[in-house]
């Protein structure tokens, strides 16, 4: 999810680095103007009036969601409804909707909502209208603000920033934050995550201690922090938090074809270590992204959404199984994330992240209902 580069030729070949899933940019626009102009015609009366806002809670507690990407969704709410619907079939328990505003590059300092000729008001309008559908369908909700950047260099993205003037960074990031958190509490949000993989900033415990305690005076959700999934052990706030919080972009082989026992051991590897750093700080685990490309290669990389390996959604499967399989029964997860499922995008013919459609629906499926006890 996260910084787009500039072109296939900018994407450094470090496992570190974490590539976006995201496409060009008309995407982005796509995903907020014809939310808002939703947003705008329901406030005007000229569209279907959202539900009123009535938070849910999870059953059994366990918060298993799937990121909802807008991304080329059309004006109809009815198909943001019906995207719900199918995820409420899987057995989810709860829906993340990604919000982006954009800076410049790795030294900008100002980070700004999308200008494409539509107010913030309608934005932040369409964000709580998806979260009242949400909630009518039962299913929990969270907001997660990130930062894009919008010009790349090779090896840098949002997790190395390296503002010219950090406390002017901090100023206009506490702006971003605070918006949203104000948007979350509009929206009856379960959840509300403070920042995504941003690793240049993860040792700077007091700028974050006093934005997530002005958090919290904004909104009532648990408040998280999603790190980055080679860099969680450097975050120097996690006691300030409801839960830890890293993506889940861990590498289970070498080469493409490994086969499933393989693929299992790697991830019962990795839960291992996690849960070896995560046990001693006390807090709820959420695995804030778990997804993998639809492509022969996703166990080698599963971060590189730009990989030119050919397309296979049994291979997007067998990774969910090993992650899935590794999880299970863990009890110090209490939620996780599946990246991802995006409007009009399904099938075995579709290499992307997207789940619909694909042996990897059935696969989280399983996991949710077991998960839940059904």
């Amino acid at each position: 999810m996260i910084d787009e580069p500039s072109s296939r030729d900018n994407v450094p070949p470090h496992p570190a680095r974490r590539i976006p899933a995201r496409g060009p940019l008309k995407f982005y626009l796509a995903l907020v103007v014809p939310a808002a102009i939703t947003a705008i015609a329901c406030a005007c009366g000229t569209g279907p009036a959202a539900p009123a806002v009535t938070p849910g809670a999870p059953k059994n507690g366990f918060f298993g969601a799937i990121a909802l990407g807008l991304f080329g969704h059309p004006d109809d709410p009815a198909a943001a409804d019906a995207d719900m619907a199918e995820i409420v079939g899987l057995g989810a328990t709860g829906i993340v909707l990604p919000i982006f505003w954009s800076a410049p590059d790795t030294a900008s300092t100002v980070i700004e909502p999308p200008r494409y000729g539509v107010p913030q008001s309608a934005y932040d309008d369409a964000a709580v209208a998806i979260a009242s559908r949400a909630h009518a369908r039962g299913l929990a909700f969270e907001l997660l603000p990130i930062v894009r950047l919008e010009h790349l260099t090779p090896g840098a993205w949002r997790g190395t920033l390296h503002p010219s003037d950090w406390p002017a960074w901090w100023t206009s990031y506490r702006n971003f934050i605070l918006h949203h958190a104000a948007v979350a509490e509009r929206a009856g949000a379960e959840l509300f995550c403070v920042g995504s993989e941003l690793g240049t900033t993860e040792g700077q415990r007091d700028r974050w201690v006093e934005l997530i305690g002005d958090v919290r005076r904004v909104t009532r959700a648990k408040l998280l922090y999603s790190a980055n999934w080679d860099h969680y052990g450097k975050v120097t706030f996690w006691d300030r938090l409801d839960g830890v919080g890293l993506s889940a972009y861990h590498e289970l082989a070498v080469t493409p074809g490994a086969s499933q026992d393989d693929l299992d051991a790697a991830w019962r590897g990795h839960r291992d270590v996690i849960l070896g750093w995560a046990r001693p700080l006390g807090k709820p685990l959420y695995l804030t992204e778990v997804g993998y490309p639809a492509r022969s290669g996703a166990a080698v990389h599963p971060w590189d959404y730009e990989s030119r390996d050919e397309p296979d959604p049994e291979a997007q499967a067998r990774c969910f199984r090993a992650f899935t399989a590794a999880w299970r029964d863990v009890p110090e997860l209490a939620g996780v994330t599946i990246w991802i499922w995006e409007h009009g995008k399904a099938g075995p013919a579709d290499d992307s992240y997207a789940i619909a459609g694909k042996p990897a629906a059935g696969v989280v499926e399983a996991f949710f209902r077991a998960r839940a006890g059904r």
